[in-house]
């Protein structure tokens, strides 16, 4: 199984054989368990974040395990804080996805949601992961955020 620090140790080795000026201690990793109660945007960085599944005894599932990879900027805090909760909230959202594809709830033990609960439902059950990287590396945000996501195969688009 993939983790998020052997994705990044990778991503800094493929960085550095491009010639990048990078080092493993220029990215953070953090984990928000359950309920994503405590986000906090890190100062002049822009991040990549992760929802993952959690299975019923709180370890990662295998099958469906990511279900979202995106990126953000330090200007964008509604994206980082609220959009991924509320699916009317932006065109592209963890919520969104979820109620949209009703057809894989089964994939995702969901027995039913709708716009009011989806919510909840993303926080009391997935994981959410944070690449801090700095702002100097900018320019680079779209590549790394593809390569976590072809890393990790999520469900739901970016």
């Amino acid at each position: 199984m993939l983790n998020l620090f052997d994705i990044k140790q990778d991503l800094v080795n493929e960085m550095q054989t491009d010639g990048i000026s990078v080092s493993s201690n220029d990215i953070l990793i953090e984990r928000i368990p359950p309920p994503h109660a405590s986000l906090k945007f890190v100062e002049d960085h822009f991040a990549i974040y992760v929802f993952s599944l959690l299975s019923t005894d709180g370890t990662l599932t295998r099958s469906g395990r990511t279900l979202k990879v995106g990126s953000v900027q330090h200007g964008s805090a509604p994206r980082f804080y609220h959009h991924h909760y509320r699916p009317n909230s932006s065109n592209s959202n963890l919520a969104k996805s979820i109620i949209s594809n009703e057809w894989l709830w089964r994939c995702l033990s969901i027995k039913t949601l709708d716009a009011n609960n989806v919510g909840q439902w993303i926080k009391q059950n997935t994981l959410r992961d944070h690449l801090f990287i700095p702002r100097k590396f900018i320019n680079l945000q779209f590549m790394i955020e593809r390569y976590v996501r072809g890393r990790l195969g999520p469900v739901f688009e970016g």
